[in-house]
């Protein structure tokens, strides 16, 4: 294993603006990356989610992806078959209780079905979401089975027994209470994440509420020093029900439920033409959150507040182009998206066993599925 003999770690301590950061030299992982020649469908990620099975899906503007560990399986949507993808512009994932996939694409909502490998899809119309073709967001399961969905100027909720769509209230609801006095760019719904059995959190763009799914009874938790919610998004919720939400230009909140306590914590320093974006928190250990920014990966210690560059091997050596977006860890693995020449890394702690080859597509695959061994043929 590389870890036996990977470099020693070292720190170098940077204070400015009272803030404290240590470069801290991951070398144990070693990363493999994979693009479009890969058979990546394309080089905008929008979400990662890990099945029961062990499979990875990556949504992208160009198709839903299955990654198995070693190559990818494209589905795209035909327009010649009613079974394909509503759209291949997809976004959120939702693994039911029942270990059905749902995804959530531009055009509509699509199930699939595992044993055929096609889909089910289905549509909302004008009386329900007044602009049709919009780009769902995040998606939940309530108590009764019924998908939760955000969205423009509502969230949704869709029930699988009648295959209907229906307005959740949110909207109405916030506009009686004037929490809604003027509609606000890209009026949108980012998060829907389940907080109970009978509970759902939501974070729009007009602040953080939650739903008591039986009875469609909203709460509204108000921060008066938060002007402006765009682009905030609940990406985690930790074991003490403290909710992590990353912003589009104010690094970070958390928010503790228990207390109604909002803090608001700042970012390690930056270039000017970087944004204060946190894209995606995960947990990295019992004592350490994991978040990315534009420009790096970051390891954030909950109770210090102590920030740390978090390295692997080739990141010392192949610098991104572009800036990172999502994580997802699944014990030793760490999955990122990135926008540039690294759209897609794996990170491991162990060497592969068989080795990763860049193999030319064939012409006019739509779903590709290449099969890689140790002497790179397929």
């Amino acid at each position: 294993m590389f870890c036996q003999n990977c470099w020693s770690r070292f720190v170098t301590t940077i204070l400015i603006l009272g803030l404290q950061i240590h470069v801290f030299a991951q070398t144990e992982y070693q990363a493999s990356i994979y693009t479009q020649k890969d058979g990546l469908s394309s080089e905008l990620c929008r979400n990662l989610y890990q099945d029961k099975a062990g499979f990875l899906w990556v949504t992208t503007d160009k198709g839903l992806n299955r990654f198995d560990g070693n190559s990818f399986y494209i589905f795209r949507h035909r327009p010649d078959d009613v079974h394909s993808i509503a759209n291949s512009s997809c976004n959120g994932i939702l693994e039911d209780r029942k270990g059905r996939l749902w995804i959530n694409t531009d055009d509509g909502l699509s199930l699939f079905d595992h044993k055929k490998q096609t889909f089910q899809n289905y549509y909302t119309d004008t009386s329900v979401m007044p602009v049709p073709g919009i780009s769902y967001t995040d998606m939940a399961e309530d108590h009764a089975g019924r998908i939760w969905i955000g969205g423009y100027y509502d969230v949704l909720i869709f029930n699988p027994e009648t295959q209907q769509f229906e307005k959740s209230g949110w909207y109405d609801y916030a506009l009686k209470k004037g929490i809604i006095k003027e509609e606000k760019r890209n009026s949108i719904t980012q998060s829907v994440i389940k907080k109970s059995e009978t509970e759902l959190w939501l974070m729009t763009v007009y602040g953080l509420f939650s739903v008591h799914t039986p009875t469609k009874t909203f709460t509204y938790y108000p921060n008066p020093k938060i002007e402006d919610y765009f682009a905030f998004v609940l990406h985690h919720i930790d074991k003490n029900g403290v909710l992590w939400i990353g912003t589009y230009d104010q690094c970070f909140y958390t928010f503790d439920p228990k207390t109604h306590q909002w803090f608001h914590f700042s970012c390690p320093p930056r270039e000017k033409s970087i944004s204060d974006f946190i894209s995606d928190i995960d947990r990295y250990d019992e004592h350490t959150m994991m978040m990315t920014r534009m420009d790096n990966i970051f390891l954030f210690h909950i109770k210090t507040r102590e920030w740390k560059l978090f390295q692997w091997r080739d990141k010392l050596t192949k610098q991104i182009s572009g800036g990172f977006s999502r994580i997802l860890r699944s014990g030793d693995e760490i999955y990122i998206t990135a926008t540039g020449n690294q759209p897609f890394l794996h990170l491991s702690k162990k060497n592969p066993l068989i080795k990763k080859t860049k193999i030319p597509l064939p012409e006019n695959v739509l779903n590709n599925h290449s099969y890689i061994t140790p002497d790179g043929k397929y």
